[in-house]
């Protein structure tokens, strides 16, 4: 399923391969009665009187208010009294802390992004065989993908509610079923939407259109929210940083010193700094990706025409920081929960050495996988390979350069490891001041870097259906 690997590119399968060794496309037929498969959309306007391209918008705003409102639904049983005072599970992954208030939408994107790019490098490293020439394989990829998913949700929640989140002890067993069924099928809705974005009723990745909604959501949430909790001063405060500050501006309560502290350091709500630097970091993000490197080539049958080919430093996007982040975040679930069962107590001392060490092991072991991950998916997905072949049918080469294909290949690994590394450091960094600011700035980029790859794909829309769009000749862009 190409909604659940995120702007990734399914390795081909030549027939002489495909002759010698035997697909999954047979072996997991049974899966697509669990798992209705959404065709693509056709490029003629279903709905009257508009273009594809509002159709195309029509169907994303559609799908974006869906799972936005899933957020908001809470789950029927789901214990009023919840504290989250721990970091026992993955519910804050990438920033999108959407289950904070105990919502339908569960693990959100975690399981997709996990389960996507999980088979994409085991298809890749031919450990899973799949034929993309055949219908039938295409449909067993897209199915193994969302059965990854939906199996990943219905573990890591049942050791939630089961076994590790001391909050649930309290809810009866029929009870803790029910909000596990509740979860399950938030996420099997979850799942759909997302390939019903990526088969035409949206723009590409799905993935990253949900992420980038959600990122944008809770920013504003963050900023502006008008909501009024008991803060951890015993003091009623706006969750929007900016409404707290010009309500307690007013307020003889606070101190100027507490207002400064509260303002940009309060941990139990959201604060000024966190926002700021992911937003800092997403623009940094905007100007990483627009950094690219020109190999100039030419034409082997015309003289003297030369053109620069760009290749850019984030060549995968933002992809491989992900997937080794939602790997991470997996890893990190059980070796927190299984080291909390632990009946062993360290003194304040011994317990933060421990944690700088842990932090520490978890930031190489990021930068590490994140350095693979991206060697992998560029080898795997056969990009590089399509240029080549696109510059063997055109009879193109490097200028200067003997191999072209060297060339190609070496240029295109230097931009994926220098980005792969970039990324990783500084996510990992970010981890060293605590779980919770490592997702926002991980959120920061991943939004950001998902509206650059979004807005390709809109361009590229706009520049072929523009002119009969509806929307735009009403807003007189067309």
């Amino acid at each position: 399923m190409s909604s659940v690997v995120i702007g990734g590119k399914k390795k081909s399968t030549s027939p002489s391969s495909s002759s010698k060794k035997i697909t999954l496309g047979s072996k997991l037929s049974s899966l697509s009665y669990l798992f209705p498969t959404i065709e693509r959309s056709s490029n003629k306007s279903e709905l009257e009187n508009a273009s594809v391209l509002d159709d195309k918008f029509v169907y994303l705003l559609a799908f974006i208010s869906i799972y936005l409102f899933l957020q908001i639904i809470p789950l029927f049983g789901f214990p009023r009294d919840y504290k989250y005072d721990n970091l026992l599970n993955p519910l804050n992954f990438a920033g999108f802390d959407i289950d904070n208030k105990g919502t339908l939408v569960g693990l959100g994107l975690l399981p997709l992004v996990f389960s996507g790019g999980l088979i994409q490098l085991l298809v890749g490293a031919n450990v899973l065989n799949f034929d993309f020439s055949k219908k039938k394989d295409v449909f067993a990829f897209s199915n193994l993908q969302k059965f990854v998913a939906i199996t990943v949700t219905v573990i890591i929640s049942s050791l939630n509610i089961f076994v590790f989140d001391k909050n649930f002890v309290n809810v009866d067993i029929i009870g803790k079923f029910l909000i596990l069924s509740q979860l399950t099928i938030s996420q099997y809705f979850i799942i759909h939407i997302v390939e019903c974005i990526d088969q035409g009723y949206g723009f590409q990745s799905g993935i990253m259109t949900l992420s980038l909604a959600s990122y944008a959501a809770i920013l504003v949430e963050n900023l502006l929210g008008v909501t009024s909790v008991n803060a951890s001063n015993g003091k009623l405060e706006k969750t929007g940083v900016l409404f707290f500050l010009f309500s307690a501006i007013t307020s003889p309560e606070y101190s100027w010193f507490e207002l400064f502290q509260r303002f940009f350091f309060r941990n139990d709500l959201p604060n000024f700094s966190t926002q700021l630097i992911s937003l800092i970091v997403g623009a940094g993000i905007v100007f990483w990706f627009n950094f690219r490197y020109e190999l100039i080539i030419k034409s082997t049958k015309m003289r003297n025409v030369q053109q620069p080919y760009p290749i850019r430093l984030f060549y995968n996007g933002i992809v491989p920081i992900w997937i080794s982040f939602s790997f991470i975040t997996i890893l990190d679930y059980f070796v927190i929960n299984v080291a909390s069962l632990i009946p062993f107590e360290l003194t304040s001392v011994g317990y933060t050495i421990l944690q700088i060490i842990y932090k520490i092991a978890q930031g190489v072991c990021l930068i590490s996988l994140n350095s693979q991950v991206s060697k992998d998916w560029t080898e795997n997905t056969g990009s590089v390979k399509s240029i080549i072949d696109q510059f063997k049918e055109q009879d193109l080469i490097i200028h200067s350069k003997r191999d072209s294909q060297l060339e190609l290949t070496k240029t295109v690994q230097q931009a994926t490891q220098t980005s792969a590394v970039l990324l990783g450091v500084v996510v990992a960094i970010a981890g060293f001041f605590g779980f919770k600011f490592q997702n926002d700035i991980l959120s920061g980029i991943v939004a950001f870097g998902s509206v650059m790859t979004l807005l390709e794909y809109v361009i590229v829309e706009m520049q072929e259906h523009g002119k009969d769009s509806l929307i735009f000749k009403s807003l007189g862009w067309a």
